[in-house]
């Protein structure tokens, strides 16, 4: 009889633990039907065991996106489009076995989305276009009005640049807070990769210059930036293309 009650006993424990009522953690944020309002999605858990709990897993739409194992148990994840995500988090026991898992249901909302993000990178491209040529349109001032080795670039020029590679990286930064729906990715992951070649040539201009006022090696930083150009001027096509056949007015 007392090793029938003993196996009865244990039989409960391993279903309680197999349950997951066991585990000890509640999810704190974020709660099921949550709208989260950006890329970053906020996560938290309150565990009562710390000393019991060997890590906690975090999915997005089933890609792994994180670790946790140290308290205070926070993260913040990265969704790279807009729209309804599954969120799975999974806790797991010293041994390395799952013991509970919390399904979440979220909407994740960026600063543009939707038709707006449409209208919003149309404009983003239609100005990228524009900066190529200005880029394009301050080397050939910046090599008539310099001379490199003598270390002369006129401050007034060197201004000018300078608020070119500030206006090139900010349009980036733009772009990189907006969030695009699922078939709006591929345009805009090529798109951040046309931006990154434009803030590359500036930044060029401005560094290559620099070493030119201090007798350094400006030609290193002017290669850099040709190389970009020649990249863009193969690639940017293309991507014009793309975004046409996306419906992008451009």
């Amino acid at each position: 009889m007392g090793a029938i009650a003993l196996i009865v006993v244990v039989t409960t424990v391993l279903l309680f633990l197999i349950s997951g009522k066991g585990s000890g953690v509640e999810i704190m944020t974020p709660k099921e039907g949550s709208v989260i309002s950006g890329k970053n999605i906020p996560i938290e858990a309150q565990v009562k065991n710390p000393d019991k709990l060997g890590k906690i897993e975090v999915y997005l739409d089933k890609k792994k996106k994180g670790t946790l194992t140290d308290a205070p148990f926070k993260m913040e994840i990265v969704s790279d489009t807009g729209g309804s995500h599954e969120l799975l988090i999974s806790i797991y026991d010293k041994s390395g076995a799952i013991i509970e898992q919390f399904v979440r249901n979220i909407e994740v909302k960026g600063q543009v989305s939707g038709a707006a993000y449409a209208e919003e990178i149309t404009k983003r491209i239609i100005e990228a276009g524009n900066v190529h040529q200005q880029i394009s349109g301050y080397a050939n001032r910046a090599n008539s009005e310099c001379r490199y080795k003598a270390g002369y670039v006129p401050a007034g020029l060197m201004a000018e640049l300078q608020d070119l590679y500030k206006r090139t990286s900010d349009l980036k930064s733009v772009v990189e807070q907006l969030l695009p729906d699922r078939e709006m990715v591929e345009i805009h992951s090529k798109f951040l990769e046309m931006l990154e070649l434009l803030r590359v040539r500036a930044e060029a201009l401005v560094r290559g210059c620099q070493a030119a006022q201090a007798r350094g090696d400006y030609t290193t930083e002017f290669q850099k930036g040709g190389t970009a150009l020649n990249r863009f001027k193969v690639e940017w096509p293309n991507f014009l293309n793309l975004s046409r056949q996306k419906g992008l007015a451009v």
